[in-house]
């Protein structure tokens, strides 16, 4: 998964935590949560770091969904001077719950998140998306195979 950032935009310094929303699997023989994407097993209440990087490969450039990817063709068409990046490296999350609830399928989970003070973080074209280098899974919040 990418999120998609003006190549303008630069990298900014959280002054405070920040609570996100992450879409994750739940693995059922073990309980663990893992993410929907890349399968990276997370402990709850753990601090990750990684760094953030544009996905240079254009087979990796993957839309969050489709309402991403209509707002990159829309973007693409009516601000050309100011060129799209995907962001491919890096912890992709949501600023909402609903932003993420139309990819929920079964076993599928949300779970807030801390973004922690003094982390990096670039915010999406999607003003709902965001990736940071670091991050903190607190709780599921929304579980889909319960509901």
């Amino acid at each position: 998964m990418c999120t998609l950032v003006k190549k303008s935009q630069k990298l900014e310094t959280l002054d405070k935590d920040l609570k996100v929303y992450k879409l994750m699997k739940r693995k059922a023989e073990n309980g663990m949560i893992i993410s929907g994407f890349k399968r990276f097993p997370y402990q709850k209440g753990k601090l990750y770091k990684t760094k953030i990087a544009e996905e240079t490969s254009v087979f990796n450039m993957i839309p969050f969904d489709s309402e991403e990817r209509n707002i990159l063709r829309k973007y693409l068409m009516e601000v050309y001077n100011d060129p799209a990046l995907y962001i491919g490296s890096g912890f992709h999350s949501a600023l909402t719950i609903e932003r993420l609830k139309s990819n929920l399928y079964y076993n599928n989970v949300i779970v807030e998140c801390i973004i922690p003070k003094g982390s990096q973080i670039l915010r999406g074209i999607d003003k709902n998306l965001i990736v940071s280098n670091q991050i903190i899974i607190n709780e599921i919040v929304f579980n889909n195979s319960e509901n």
